[in-house]
């Protein structure tokens, strides 16, 4: 997490609150570049 993002947030006056929920959703497909093997993601980058 980046510390100094929380740092501000601290100093700047805000309150940090525990929410359970869900912020954001992915899913995997067959093209998703997480899946493909180090030789592709080369090729595919560069």
């Amino acid at each position: 997490m980046d510390r100094d993002f929380y740092v501000r947030l601290l100093y700047g006056g805000y309150k940090l609150k525990y929410v359970d929920d869900y912020f954001a959703a992915f899913r995997w497909h067959e093209t998703n570049k997480s899946l493909a093997t180090p030789e592709t993601r080369e090729e595919e980058y560069y």
